[in-house]
């Protein structure tokens, strides 16, 4: 854990933490902006709950969608495997098309910019007895980033229809509320934890090397 409490992991971690509040923070924005009413209350959150999503739910399925994981809900349903996948972007009325087709810009650019940050404050302000920082320091913004993603992946993994009783409808589809007691949608936790971790490592390292003049 020594390499852990070193300056440089603790500036990138500090980066990093900044960097996912601000992705769920810029997509709350976004949310806001192109919808009209309660942000957890639009079509992409009604599609997949029943009663909708709270704020931070909504701005995380976003950010999540933004990094190519959508937010999806898998039960079995009189024996049979149902998986219903709701893309934020896909079904956001007007402009969708446009929004979605330059959504995945937005993580990439953010984290590639979090990394050179780190790595130039890191230059900055610490340096080992040869006057150097490792190219690395970028995807180090990671051990910040990523904890924070999967908190609020956890957070924003809800209850479809919770209470709900006779016929309800997920998706476009109708099934029995008993049906989907226990039953949650939010990110696909295998991918989302994938994204949560990869994004980083590989933006953040990329923003540390070509944006910051390596000495």
């Amino acid at each position: 854990m020594r390499a852990v409490n070193k300056p440089e992991y603790r500036i990138a971690a500090a980066v990093g933490v900044l960097t996912a509040m601000l992705g769920l923070a810029l997509s709350g924005l976004f949310l806001a902006v192109v919808g009209e009413g309660p942000i957890g209350e639009l079509e992409p959150f009604t599609e997949l709950t029943v009663d909708g999503v709270g704020p931070v739910t909504a701005a995380t399925w976003t950010w999540f969608d933004a990094m190519g994981v959508e937010p999806t809900v898998e039960f079995t349903s009189d024996g049979t495997d149902v998986t219903i996948i709701g893309g934020v972007f896909d079904v956001i009325d007007g402009n969708a098309d446009r929004y979605a087709e330059t959504s995945w810009v937005v993580p990439i650019a953010l984290l590639t910019v979090a990394g050179a940050v780190a790595d130039g404050a890191v230059r900055r302000f610490v340096s080992d007895d040869r006057g150097r920082i490792d190219v690395h320091v970028g995807a180090l913004i990671a051990l910040g980033y990523t904890p924070v993603m999967l908190v609020a992946l956890w957070l924003a993994t809800v209850p479809v229809a919770p209470g709900a009783t006779g016929t309800v409808e997920i998706g476009s589809t109708s099934f029995r509320a008993s049906t989907l007691e226990g039953v949650t949608a939010g990110p696909s936790v295998p991918y989302a934890v994938l994204a949560a971790v990869v994004y980083p490592l590989v933006f953040g390292f990329l923003g540390g090397v070509l944006l910051i003049p390596q000495e």
